[in-house]
């Protein structure tokens, strides 16, 4: 083809060209809606594609678990008020326990019982708690709170500041092996506490603790205790040499034996009362301190068989053998304590191994506590008991036999 030819034949393509043209420009949005949609399209049968087409989804969330509420796309536990009062009467097992677990530090706990109903637990307590109750009496026969068979009633977990019980009435009637009340508190108060107790245990074990207000009272036909010489009213034994006890404001009336205490490194008793005793006070085998006591005492007010006995503004009244007695290699130091003896006790007085002073006074000079007649008389176990059963052994106590007429071993603690 000669080159003018080509020429013309370019020239007609150019003009097809131009002809051609607005045909194409009336295409042109119906092609530019087609590729709008087309990448799109996949969102109908796969909702991951939607990202090029600047959607967002948003999957449906998992419902939380019962009890819970979603909180910033997370489930979590509504926090709840603690709860300070329970119904006894309508209370489910444990529901003391878990009421204790959400306590702050130092709270208190109110027990009532609208129906007389009781809880039916054993208490864990972990932190500083005050436990009273209000609209309730400790009854003999109506408690509050129930051990389950063969635990104890309430167990301190050690390192407790301070444990308050006040007003309540606790029952454990088959605690087999186990104590009512456990553990080592730094200071335990039992305030208008009545503890029922049948098992094999002591009713109140307690290590490192520091006891308050604690009364115990003989019944007028406990077998043990009928004026017999193998009755304690208070037994503290068995501790090792790494616990330390205070107690505070004890009340022992009507044991012979009103107060035996064995082992530990230190014991002190503070304001104690001894009423209506032969022995008030016996130590055995550790470090006491009886510090402002009023010991009634017809034999023996404080004896030391073995140890440490620091006595210090005692009171003993109606004693006519021995206000303070030590045995061979036991030890007593004395200060400022006062012995009120029987008509003609001052001159009959011994003190064994002690050879320290010792103020004799006549019985008509003590405190007015023991000048004062009371009623002497004891309700009978039947009567102050309600529901009948047997009672439980004594434990043994080893007995001092050096000095003539000792009491025999045998008591009840709490």
């Amino acid at each position: 083809m000669s080159r003018p030819s080509r020429l013309l034949a370019l020239a007609a393509v150019l003009s097809l060209l131009f002809v051609a043209a607005p045909k194409l420009a009336l295409a042109s949005p119906d092609a530019k809606v087609d590729q709008q949609i087309r990448p799109c399209f996949g969102l109908l049968i796969e909702p991951n594609l939607s990202r090029g087409c600047k959607t967002s989804y948003r999957p449906k969330p998992k419902p939380c678990p019962r009890g819970t509420y979603r909180v910033r796309g997370r489930c979590e536990t509504p926090v709840r008020p603690p709860v300070r009062q329970i119904d006894c009467s309508y209370a489910y097992p444990g529901q003391i326990s878990d009421a204790l677990a959400r306590l702050y530090d130092g709270d208190v706990l109110t027990l009532v019982s609208s129906r007389g109903g009781a809880c039916v637990e054993s208490l864990n307590i972990t932190q500083s708690v005050t436990i009273v109750t209000r609209g309730y009496e400790p009854a003999l026969d109506r408690p509050i709170l129930v051990a389950p068979a063969g635990q104890p009633c309430i167990r301190i977990a050690p390192g407790v500041a301070y444990v308050v019980l006040a007003g309540l009435g606790i029952e454990a009637l088959r605690a087999g092996q186990a104590s009512c009340i456990t553990g080592r508190a730094t200071e335990l108060a039992l305030k208008d506490v009545t503890v029922r107790y049948d098992g094999e245990a002591s009713a109140l074990e307690i290590g490192d603790s520091r006891l308050k207000d604690i009364r115990i009272t003989r019944l007028g036909d406990w077998s043990g205790s009928s004026r017999t010489r193998n009755s304690a009213g208070f037994v503290l034994s068995g501790m090792n040499r790494q616990q330390l006890v205070q107690i505070e404001g004890l009340n022992v009336d009507g044991f012979s034996r009103g107060i035996y205490i064995s082992g530990g490194d230190e014991t002190t008793l503070l304001r104690p009362v001894v009423r209506d005793s032969d022995w008030a006070v016996t130590l055995e085998d550790g470090d006491l301190r009886v510090l402002d006591g009023q010991l009634e005492a017809v034999d023996v007010g404080l004896y030391a068989d073995s140890g440490t006995l620091y006595a210090a503004d005692n009171k003993i009244v109606g004693v006519m053998r021995a206000g303070l007695y030590a045995e061979k290699g036991a030890q007593i130091r004395a200060r400022d304590n006062r012995v009120f003896a029987r008509p003609g006790g001052c001159e009959a007085l011994v003190t064994g191994h002690f050879d320290g002073a010792l103020t004799c006074q006549p019985w008509f000079e003590a405190p007015e506590l023991f000048r004062t007649p009371r009623d002497r008389a004891r309700m009978e176990f039947d009567s102050y008991w309600p529901v009948s059963r047997d009672a439980p052994p004594s434990p043994t106590i080893p007995a001092p036999a050096s000095l003539s007429g000792a009491p025999q071993a045998g008591g009840k603690a709490l």
